[in-house]
C-alpha cells in the first residue's frame, strides 16, 4: 500500500513539475506561402530565379539556377529582421533537384557588410524534402570589419548554392523556415546532424 501511494506521488511530482516547465514556442520566420519578399542574386555569368511551388506544407519557394560552367553561385534572399535569443536553433525544410555543389545559409547584419553563414561543402542533395536544423554553434563568421564573432542578430537571410564539385543547373525547394529558443537542458540535441532526412517525399 506504501509503495503505490509513493509511486502515485512521485507520478503527481513528474506531471506538476513538467506542467511548470517554460513551453518554448517555435517561431515561423517565413512559411513560405507568399514569396513576394525573396529576390534572387547570383555571380557573373550565372542565372538565377526564385518562384512559387508546392511546399512540404501549403506553398514553398524555389531557386532555380544555371552555374553556367562558372565558380560562382545562385542565392535566394530577403529581408527579415530577426533578434535571436541565447541559445535556438534555426530549421527549415528543403528538397532539390541538383549536383553536388556547396549550401550555405548566410545571415547578414544591417551594415551588409558582416556575414555569418552555416556551410555544407558539396553537399549530396536529396530529391525527398529534409529538415535542415542549424544550432548556433553550427553558424560560424565568415567575413566583415566587426569584432562580434557570435551572431546574435541579422537583418537578411540568403540561402546559396555555389560551384562545388559538379556545379551544373537545377532547382532547390525551401518551405517553413522557423526559430526555436533551446535552453540547456536541450543542448544535448545540439550533436546531431545539421541536415536530417526525412521519409517526406514530393
Amino acid at each position: 500500500m506504501r509503495l503505490h501511494a509513493f509511486a502515485l506521488l512521485v507520478l503527481a511530482m513528474t506531471a506538476n513539475a513538467a506542467e511548470q516547465a517554460p513551453q518554448l514556442e517555435i517561431r515561423y520566420l517565413d512559411e513560405m506561402e507568399d514569396i513576394s519578399q525573396w529576390q534572387s542574386l547570383a555571380s557573373d555569368g550565372v542565372s538565377a530565379s526564385v518562384h512559387s511551388a508546392k511546399g512540404v506544407e501549403g506553398n514553398g519557394l524555389v531557386l532555380e539556377f544555371d552555374l553556367a560552367n562558372t565558380a560562382g553561385y545562385a542565392a535566394a534572399t530577403r529581408q527579415l529582421p530577426t533578434t535571436l535569443p541565447d541559445d535556438y536553433e534555426i530549421s527549415l525544410w528543403m528538397r532539390a533537384e541538383a549536383g553536388r555543389n556547396n549550401f550555405e545559409v548566410k545571415f547578414v547584419d544591417e551594415s551588409g557588410d558582416n556575414v555569418w553563414w552555416f556551410r555544407r561543402a558539396n553537399y549530396q542533395f536529396s530529391g525527398d524534402w529534409q529538415q535542415v536544423r542549424i544550432k548556433r554553434r553550427q553558424i560560424d563568421f565568415a567575413w566583415g570589419p566587426t569584432t562580434e564573432r557570435t551572431l546574435r542578430k541579422f537583418q537578411s537571410i540568403e540561402f546559396v548554392l555555389s560551384a562545388g564539385d559538379e556545379g551544373g543547373r537545377g532547382s532547390l525547394w525551401f518551405d517553413r523556415l522557423s526559430l526555436k529558443p533551446l535552453h540547456r537542458s536541450a543542448r544535448g540535441a545540439a550533436d546531431c546532424e545539421g541536415i536530417v532526412r526525412s521519409g517526406r517525399h514530393h
